[in-house]
């Protein structure tokens, strides 16, 4: 599916089905729900029916139509909630999609972000997989690193909610969800917004000021930062929080209490704990108060009594009671999920506890990050202007508090609620939480603070006398954050759509051709993309030993070539997913190649075919040929018998460019071996190349670029790459050229300048590349055989490997 479909499709039809679970709701509840959280609600709503559902492989298959039905219900019987969603809530709402959206629409192709820097992305894929059709059930799986992934997670009890927006989705649309995960996270972001909207009524005038607020909160600089690290469960409760806060004020002032009309509250906080399991009733507890606080009057029956507040006692009973029942799944599993991960650990308590657990943080979040300001591209780093950054935090709070006051002296208790409800619960997690779990609830609760600043210049906007420090604080904030997230828009990692789509494209060949085996680490290919091929990446989770020739195994994040595995390990896999690359060997020859493209090739072992007797490997792994000696030849020669025979692959020593050894421009450096250089900024690297012979070459930079690379030989263009992101191992190919027999003169050009997304972000796990190889690809090279007797011709030739083939 192309990208405007999948951009507009995925809105359009988890609206639509949003909108139908609402006004469903609402015929349950009997109430009406404010137009902008329509949306908002039926989403909260769409999360607790289908997690409801997905606990279970009987009923898992049932959940995306029970949805659909609900909401074609819920259309149905409320024709006029289309005419009441076109309100000016919609505009803050798609500001606020195309801003979390901008990296991934920039690049015009599918994909998404996070890419290489946390790789959790790839395991919410392979859960969404799995629950929608079978619950957390893993029966009939076979080993894989799918099933490993899913098996550390589902019956641990991992709370499903964030995942239930997007399950639904996928199977709506038939997308794979790997090309849904942007939008719906840029979805869940939109609803925030609608529900900030709906805050701010009564508090900000004009239309246009509301929507102004509401879109700058739903966008504050840490949760945009986790957002675009890939933080699906982050957006989501973000988007609940207000959501509960605001059905809570519809109940305070509902002349109705308890019953049925506490339903929608209920669905919401349910939705949350879904999300987060039952821990979140921290959350919760400070947000649906004024729900259950009421008024009464103190002494006579007068009209002029004093009043003061009541809890109203059956409300709690029945939101409480109906929360639960809507929660039924995630309170059973909750125990089993929160024990873990409050008790064990290194440094004492498990990682919601340990003050040593840091996830794939470099150090504890500062607090100042709360207030959603924090003009880094990395959020996980300081900014380089901190003296502006503490200026533009120092307005924020202030003005927040500012705004917190004037809403309490207006009467209105739902906003004062939400935002020291939501801050109160961050601070508390920061004094006992690990500092992963810390960083979390600073994304999760920043919307408040900026939400509260926001307000605070409207309501002084409001007063002549303040009009000037109103618009002052306005603009401050507002400035703030979005400087912050277009620093984050410029370090983004993007997946990159043509190696994912190869994968995807092998996947349809795979499927039940397992076990297969890839020889790189690539967690999305792996638990995601070829789970029908019940795929094992060599250095990720996997249930097979893969060991290598010595006897070691990989560790995580590291690439193999076939030939440094051990053989019998390999010949245990059917079919081989290999990245293709100018100095890999060639799979043994009992492995037939059935698909290429441009970054992966796809083998299979033959059906008739019998594995080596023995396999000699040769070359290294920046050469992958070598001259064998004569005493080896004539060993295999012997080992395959007089009528057996000897299979080889005859190779071309690539030429190798050691970018190292170049005049680097300013401000690039040397990695240790000088083959690779780290690029900081545009720069050009110039080399030259000597061919003894005429020879047809492919071209291929080891490494990763983020900014546009581009090769020209002899003055002329080769090939471009851009936002070419490859874990250890990978290559980026651009392009073939014909050279004549002679000099050459060689030029790698790096840009990194424009708005294009990504391109900046060496500062922390900065990328390189080097060096750049000249050769003959792997696929191109048959395999020859020769007798045993002829063993001798194989003397004296730069050869891939030897394999000694006996007669049958």
């Amino acid at each position: 599916m192309s990208l405007i479909l999948v951009w507009l499709g995925l809105p359009v039809a988890l609206g639509l089905l949003s909108l139908g679970s609402a006004l469903a709701l609402e015929r349950l509840s009997a109430t009406r729900i404010p137009a902008a959280l329509l949306l908002p609600a039926g989403l909260a709503t769409i999360i607790v029916v289908a997690q409801a559902l997905t606990v279970s492989d009987a009923t898992a298959g049932l959940a995306t139509p029970a949805v659909v039905v609900l909401a074609a219900c819920g259309l149905a019987l409320g024709r006029r909630g289309l005419r009441r969603v076109a309100s000016p809530w919609m505009l803050a709402a798609a500001l606020v999609y195309l801003a979390y959206g901008a990296p991934v629409l920039a690049t015009g192709a599918n994909g998404f972000v996070g890419y290489i820097k946390l790789d959790d992305t790839a395991t919410w894929l392979a859960i969404v997989d799995r629950v929608m059709t079978h619950g957390r059930d893993l029966h009939g799986l076979a080993p894989s690193t799918y099933e490993a992934t899913l098996a550390a997670y589902l019956p641990g009890g991992y709370p499903l909610g964030a995942f239930m927006g997007l399950g639904v989705a996928k199977q709506v649309l038939g997308t794979d969800p790997m090309w849904l995960f942007a939008p719906f996270c840029a979805y869940a972001a939109a609803m925030l917004a609608a529900a900030l909207y709906t805050l701010t009524d009564g508090i900000v005038a004009s239309a246009r000021g509301r929507v102004a607020v509401a879109a700058i909160a739903a966008q504050p600089a840490t949760l945009y930062a986790y957002t675009m690290w890939g933080g699906i469960k982050e957006v989501v409760v973000a988007a609940l929080l207000p959501l509960v806060a605001a059905l809570a004020g519809e109940r305070r002032s509902a002349a109705r209490e308890g019953g049925r009309a506490l339903l929608p509250l209920a669905v919401a906080c349910a939705a949350v704990l879904a999300t987060l399991s039952a821990g979140a009733v921290v959350w919760l507890a400070p947000l649906v108060l004024p729900a259950l606080v009421g008024v009464r009057a103190a002494g006579a029956a007068t009209t002029t009594r004093r009043r003061r507040p009541a809890l109203r006692w059956r409300s709690g009973l029945w939101l409480a009671g109906m929360t639960a029942a809507c929660s039924i799944p995630v309170l059973l599993l909750a125990e089993t999920f929160l024990r873990p991960l409050f008790m064990g650990g290194p440094g004492g308590g498990g990682v919601f506890t340990s003050q040593v657990e840091l996830g794939n943080l470099v150090r504890p979040l500062r607090l100042l990050q709360l207030a959603g300001i924090w003009p880094a591209g990395d959020f996980r780093l300081d900014p380089a202007h901190h003296t502006v950054t503490s200026m533009l935090v120092v307005a924020a709070v202030t003005a927040g508090i500012v705004g917190v006051v004037l809403a309490w002296r207006r009467g209105d208790r739902v906003l004062v609620a939400y935002v020291l409800g939501t801050i109160g619960v961050c601070l508390a997690i920061r004094s006992q939480g690990s500092p992963w779990v810390d960083a979390k609830s600073l994304a999760e609760a920043s919307p408040a603070v900026v939400f509260a600043a926001l307000t605070g210049a409207a309501l002084m906007f409001g007063r002549r006398d303040l009009r000037l420090a109103a618009l002052l604080a306005g603009v401050l904030v507002a400035s703030g954050v979005l400087w912050s997230n277009a620093l984050a828009y410029r370090e983004v990692n993007l997946a990159p759509h043509g190696q994912l789509a190869e994968l995807e494209q092998i996947s349809k060949l795979a499927a039940g051709q397992g076990p297969t085996l890839m020889t790189e680490f690539s967690s999305y290919g792996a638990r995601h993309i070829l789970r029908a091929a019940d795929a094992e990446s060599a250095s990720e989770l996997r249930r097979r030993q893969i060991p290598l020739r010595n006897g070691s195994l990989l560790p995580k994040g590291a690439h193999a070539d076939v030939d440094e595995i051990d053989p019998t390990a390999l010949q245990s896999y059917r079919s081989l997913v290999l990245r293709r690359s100018p100095t890999a060997s060639r799979p043994p020859s009992d492995f037939r190649l059935r698909w290429s493209g441009r970054y992966y090739e796809f083998w299979q072992r033959a059906p008739a075919a019998r594995p080596p007797s023995e396999h000699l490997a040769l070359g290294t792994s920046e050469d992958p040929g070598a001259v064998p000696t004569c005493a080896d030849v004539q060993r295999l020669a012997r080992k395959a018998g007089p009528s057996g025979r000897l299979a080889t692959v005859f190779r071309h020593r690539p030429a190798v460019l050691d970018l190292g050894s170049a005049t680097l421009p300013a401000g690039w450096s040397t990695a240790g071996d000088r083959e690779q250089v780290y690029y900081r900024g545009p720069g050009t690297i110039d080399m030259t190349m000597t061919l003894m012979s005429k020879q047809n070459l492919g071209v291929w930079l080891a490494g990763s670029t983020r900014g546009t690379v581009a090769l020209s030989v002899d003055g002329r263009i080769v090939g471009r790459a851009r936002q070419q992101l490859n874990w250890a191992g990978g290559s980026i190919p651009l392009g073939s050229v014909r050279l004549a027999a002679g000099r050459h003169r060689i030029a790698l050009r790096y840009d990194d300048r424009g708005p294009q997304p990504g391109n900046r972000g060496q500062e922390l796990n900065a990328f390189s590349f080097g060096p750049l190889v000249f050769a003959r690809e792997t696929a191109e090279l048959p395999v020859t055989t020769v007798t045993s007797a002829q063993a001798g011709r194989l003397c004296g030739r730069d050869l891939d490997w030897i394999e000694a083939l006996p007669a049958r």
